[in-house]
């Protein structure tokens, strides 16, 4: 609501509150240059995400794109042993997504892996997991947490700080036209 709010103050900004398949269903005449889809698209299920793919094709103009920004399927991260496995499960692959979009009336212009260096001190690295800063945490109860953030001090126990490569990816896909 607070994010809303401050938008609401800008000119020429409009708002709107609800998910990807929701806004993907509404029947208005607007249609979209681009539409950015940042960290929404592991969170649908496999049948949601293409309802939302094939209905948002749809809101694009004739020359729109559609970008997803999203994260590898095997990560890097200092996370413990079990949440890797939830990651996995439920992090699909780039070329996954690639597939369903060009299932769903998209041409794929690029693919992209975007990798940069963190550095993160250990004890706050903990901290987010414990505060289930992802929703891979979500799936793991207080204790599980607890045992899972000890894991993470053994892995690190003879520094301050932990090191990994982030990667984003980057998808960017456009309408596919439709010969007459």
């Amino acid at each position: 609501p607070d994010m809303l709010s401050q938008a609401q103050q800008l000119e020429g900004v409009s708002t709107l509150c609800c998910n990807a398949l929701e806004f993907s269903q509404l029947k208005d005449d607007v249609c979209y240059d681009s539409i950015l889809m940042k960290e929404v698209v592991h969170h649908l299920s496999e049948k949601d995400l293409i309802v939302t793919l094939s209905s948002l094709v749809q809101k694009l103009s004739k020359k729109g794109k559609l970008t997803i920004c999203t994260r590898p399927h095997v990560v890097e991260y200092p996370f413990f042993q079990a949440a890797h496995q939830v990651w996995k499960r439920n992090q699909p692959s780039k070329e996954h997504y690639v597939s369903l979009l060009e299932q769903s009336g998209y041409r794929i212009i690029s693919v992209d892996v975007f990798p940069y260096p963190a550095k993160l001190n250990v004890s706050w690295w903990i901290s987010m997991v414990q505060q289930r800063f992802w929703s891979t945490f979500s799936e793991f109860n207080d204790e599980e947490l607890a045992l899972g953030a000890e894991e993470i001090r053994r892995n690190f126990e003879k520094s301050e700080t932990i090191e990994f490569v982030e990667k984003l990816v980057i998808i960017k896909a456009e309408k596919m036209l439709q010969l007459k």
